[in-house]
Parts: structure tokens; C-alpha cells; sequence
């Protein structure tokens, strides 16, 4: 399980698989084939899995199409969480 401590703040608005995540701070884990965000009391879990890049990343980034949430890259790690499609 990975942990994005202490929190991540998402720059904007995304959907990921449908789902709306908005402009904040979250804590997000990867459990097993899902991101878990936590932002106050609410928690949602989005289909994911977490990758590693062959050098550490300088900064985070979050990568889209549109609004449509692809990846994120954790700066200061290899660690990047990809998102996906449930059931892809």
C-alpha cells in the first residue's frame, strides 16, 4: 500500500471513470487496484495501480486529457498512480 503523505491537492477539477474530483486536498492510498481518496470524512475509491518511472520525478503532475484524469506523478519519488477504466 502506498500513502501520498500527508496530503496531495489537486490543482482543478478531474473525473476519473466517471467520477468527479474536485480542486483540494486529499489523502490518497493505493489498495491493491484502487486509489483511495480521503478529503474531511468523505472517501471514494477509483480504479488505479501504481507504476514506477526509471528516475524520480522532480515535482508532482497531474496529467489529463481534457479533464479526464489520467495520471499522477509523485514528485520526489518514482511513483506515478495510473488510472483506469473499472474492469480494464
Amino acid at each position: 500500500m502506498l500513502v501520498v503523505s500527508p496530503t496531495l491537492r489537486e490543482p482543478r477539477n478531474f473525473t476519473v471513470d466517471g467520477t468527479a474530483l474536485k480542486e483540494g486536498d486529499y489523502k490518497v492510498e493505493i489498495q491493491g487496484d484502487m486509489a483511495v481518496f480521503t478529503k474531511g470524512s468523505k472517501t471514494f475509491q477509483l480504479p488505479a495501480k501504481l507504476d514506477k518511472a526509471s528516475a524520480p520525478y522532480a515535482s508532482t503532475v497531474f496529467v489529463s486529457q481534457r479533464s479526464k484524469l489520467i495520471e499522477i506523478d509523485l514528485g520526489g519519488t518514482t511513483d506515478k498512480i495510473i488510472f483506469h477504466a473499472a474492469g480494464k
